[in-house]
């Protein structure tokens, strides 16, 4: 997939949630929207992380909405492709047993570094 693609996978990912969570509010002092829990998340994934991998930067734009029924993916209609789908799915699964425990064999920045 091209950035183009990964982009309009996100962004509709991203809308998808904000609409889930249209009428939720945190629980902080602001009472802030929902929404923005989990763009946070995807961009400390990003930023601090360093992930590049979008099936883990969809399952964090939509790991919220686990508290609803899982959504099927497939549903936000810009063809995803099936193995993205099913990544996703399994990131998302409410069973942590069946969440695959390691998504890909990556070492975070921090260990990286340790290891010179």
């Amino acid at each position: 997939m091209n950035f183009e693609e990964n982009t309009g996978i996100l962004l509709t990912a991203i809308h998808f949630s904000a609409d889930r969570h249209r009428d939720q509010r945190r629980k902080d002092s602001l009472k802030s929207p929902y929404i923005n829990h989990p763009i946070e998340v995807a961009e400390l994934l990003w930023r601090v992380g360093g992930i590049r991998d979008e099936a883990v930067l969809l399952a964090a734009v939509l790991h919220a909405v686990i508290h609803d029924p899982v959504p099927d993916i497939r549903t936000l209609s810009i063809g995803i492709p099936e193995y993205l789908a099913q990544l996703v799915e399994q990131l998302l699964d409410k069973d942590p047993a069946r969440r695959p425990q390691a998504v890909l064999p990556r070492k975070c920045p921090q260990e990286s570094r340790a290891d010179r």
